[in-house]
């Protein structure tokens, strides 16, 4: 584990899925920064492709809409807040398919449908 006293990093990127990747990868990079396995590493890149997918498969999304992505990290807890800009409207379906398919790999999730935003959250097997 990485000790660098960091425990933020923001990422602004267009609301694009050509840059759902960088997103992915920024968390995946922190995830191995904090200690988590290999294993919990794969689940928090399909979570982190699913919650940005909540966000890039909208209703009503403008060009110039944008994604703002927080990463907060700590004794090896990794959370996650991406907020999209503009007036899309999230997809139901979008949202379910995220809870059926990712609900399990992560501690815990919140989403705000009217604001664009979601949380993820996840520790590690080895921590309390």
């Amino acid at each position: 584990m990485i000790e660098t006293g960091l425990d933020e990093v923001s990422l602004n990127v267009p609301a694009h899925v050509a840059y759902a990747r960088i997103v992915r990868l920024a968390a995946a990079s922190l995830a191995v920064n904090q200690g988590m396995s290999f294993g919990e590493i794969d689940d928090l890149r399909s979570v982190v492709d699913g919650a940005v997918g909540i966000l890039l498969d909208v209703d009503g999304g403008a060009d110039e809409d944008s994604l703002e992505i927080t990463y907060r990290f700590s004794a090896g807890k990794f959370e996650m807040t991406v907020a999209r800009s503009g007036n899309a409207t999230l997809r139901k379906s979008v949202i379910d398919d995220f809870v059926d398919n990712c609900s399990t790999l992560i501690d815990g999730f919140e989403i705000r449908e009217p604001d664009r935003w979601l949380r993820i959250r996840k520790t590690p097997a080895g921590d309390t």
